[in-house]
């Protein structure tokens, strides 16, 4: 008996990594490092590399913007621009917690252990111009915060900025007038703003729509776990809820209606799981375009990667991927303690603060493509298991179709191939130096019942990167 010919392809694997070994479409993987496969749907190729590092002593709490430039501010109570040149250094011994513009002004909260003013102010000009002349705030607001409470963040209107601190929100209008909001029962763990209405997430899983032009509650609704962060991007909320790492999901919350957009995923493949978000306060998270970045540990289990979500594909499970796990020395970053995106006038810059090689360091990334860079060394990308809908016969290898791009003899692409659970074996390393690369394989006529490739990518230190197209697979079944 004669058996039919089945064919697989697999491309355009820019629906980022499934949520399931074998419930997948053929345009997601089961993992992939260091690559980048939402830029462009036709192709995969390496992320960008870190290109600045500047060792630190102290933590960087967060980062902030002024007049097209970037600064962070630290726990040992300084204030350094993007060159790390220390721009201010604060006298009262306290870490600054949060840092925001707002009529003008560059605001600071520091941490406070008296009932006293801890907000301090600079002017936009007085940094412009380089004095950097930091005023005491002496009104006398009733808030006390310390360092381990988790960062209050601002809301920022035309006439008020808004805070909140354990229960309450306060306003702060122009001539720092403060009145308090205290009408929640929980702690607030963050707020988002579409129109006129804030979306209040409190520690028990509860958000309320609230009408700050009214001043009424009109809707609420439950997460069902508890939310640990929390980021807004074009109107809808990503909100990471769960009551650790281990239990991790990502809700997406529109209007009036939470979906879960995605859960911890376990996997038998790779032995690990994927998707534990450690991000648990603001600085942990960034959005860049229709990009969000998340903090999450590495498939290690020791170390932390930043995972990426491409929000164009919002309402579907898809759009994950892990385009950075290393630091500019090529070491595993051990601990990721901030995220920033810069939106400069001369390119787009992804700031990462970290612990690596037993570093404290800042580095960062140009996102923006007409500006000089340079590529990741080498990572790979791994298919999910294809069965030929059937993992009950037994099948065999015709033949194997590969389309690559832009290789050389030492920008290469190896792809390898595991068949039934065992380890990969190399089976082709295309070296080829035209654009577009065809190269069939007749002579692997290997029996399996399921089988997956490894796609691994390698990279000489210049600003190329090779390209991987599609493989396709074509098999007959032999039992």
């Amino acid at each position: 008996m004669a058996f039919q010919k089945q064919s697989i392809t697999q491309k355009n694997f820019s629906w980022g990594i499934s949520q399931d070994d074998f419930l997948t479409t053929w345009k997601q993987v089961l993992y992939t490092e260091n690559l980048d496969i939402n830029r462009d749907s036709y192709f995969v190729w390496l992320s960008r590399a870190n290109e600045w590092r500047f060792t630190t002593t102290a933590s960087i709490n967060w980062f902030f913007k002024s007049t097209d430039s970037v600064f962070a501010y630290t726990s040992d109570w300084k204030i350094y621009d993007s060159n790390w040149n220390v721009k201010y250094t604060f006298t009262w011994n306290e870490p600054i917690l949060q840092a925001w513009e707002f009529n003008g002004y560059i605001y600071f909260l520091l941490e406070s252990t008296v009932d006293s003013s801890y907000l301090h102010r600079v002017t936009k000009n007085s940094i412009i111009l380089g004095t950097w002349n930091v005023n005491a705030i002496t009104v006398a607001w009733d808030w006390f915060i310390r360092q381990w409470a988790t960062f209050p963040v601002v809301v920022l209107l035309n006439e008020l900025f808004y805070i909140w601190v354990d229960s309450s929100v306060y306003s702060i209008s122009k001539e720092d007038v403060s009145v308090e909001y205290d009408i929640w029962d929980w702690d607030v763990v963050w707020i988002t703003r579409t129109w006129s209405t804030f979306k209040v997430y409190t520690e028990n899983w509860t958000v309320a729509f609230w009408d700050w032009v009214s001043n009424n509650i009109s809707w609420f609704f439950e997460i069902g776990q508890k939310v640990r962060s929390v980021i807004n991007n074009k109107w809808q909320d990503y909100v990471v809820a769960g009551n650790s790492k281990n239990q991790t999901e990502i809700v997406i919350v529109t209007n009036f209606t939470p979906d879960s957009l995605w859960q911890l995923r376990y996997s038998d493949r790779l032995a690990n799981n994927v998707f534990e978000i450690e991000s648990n306060e603001p600085q942990e998270l960034a959005k860049l375009w229709n990009t969000i970045y998340f903090k999450q540990d590495s498939l290690s289990w020791a170390d932390n990667d930043v995972l990426s979500y491409w929000t164009l594909n919002a309402t579907l499970s898809s759009g994950f991927n892990v385009p950075f796990t290393k630091d500019s020395n090529w070491n595993a970053i051990d601990t990721l303690y901030s995220l920033f995106w810069h939106d400069s006038l001369n390119g787009d810059l992804l700031y990462l603060w970290m612990n690596s090689n037993s570093e404290f360091a800042v580095e960062r990334i140009s996102i923006t493509w007409w500006t000089s860079f340079t590529y990741r060394t080498a990572w790979y990308l791994q298919t999910n298991p294809i069965d030929f809908w059937t993992k009950q016969q037994k099948k065999k290898i015709e033949w194997i179709k590969i389309v690559t791009g832009n290789c050389d003899a030492t920008n290469t692409i190896e792809i390898q191939y595991s068949i039934d659970w065992w380890a990969f074996t190399t089976l082709k390393t295309i070296n080829s130096w035209t654009s577009i690369t065809k190269t069939s394989i007749y002579t692997l006529h290997k029996q399996f019942f399921d089988i997956s490739y490894k796609i691994n990518f390698v990279w000489d230190w210049v600003a190329t990167t090779p390209e991987f197209y599609e493989i396709q697979t074509i098999a007959t079944n032999i039992e």
